[in-house]
């Protein structure tokens, strides 16, 4: 899950049985009217947040990602019927 947090942050999380999240603050710049760029990487030791292609955040994870025959959501939880 990759999703704006409450308390003005952005929230970068792995679930595999718990919850694993990464919590950065929301850049000064967000709001300034145009678009940008938020990613949430994991590479099988550590999360990653980035922002506009630039580096704000990571922890350290060691988790293995299983397979699931859910659906994909993007913007949308199909579990849960949040939408963004």
């Amino acid at each position: 899950a990759l999703r704006p947090g409450r308390g003005q942050y952005i929230n970068f999380g792995l679930y595999k049985n718990g919850w694993y999240e990464l919590n950065t603050p929301l850049p000064s710049d967000i709001y300034n009217g145009e678009w940008h760029h938020v990613a949430g990487v994991y590479d099988g030791s550590t999360m990653k947040i980035f922002y506009d292609g630039q580096f704000i955040a990571s922890q350290n994870v060691s988790i293995s990602i299983g397979s699931s025959s859910r659906d994909v959501g993007i913007g949308y939880c199909t579990q849960e019927g949040r939408s963004f």
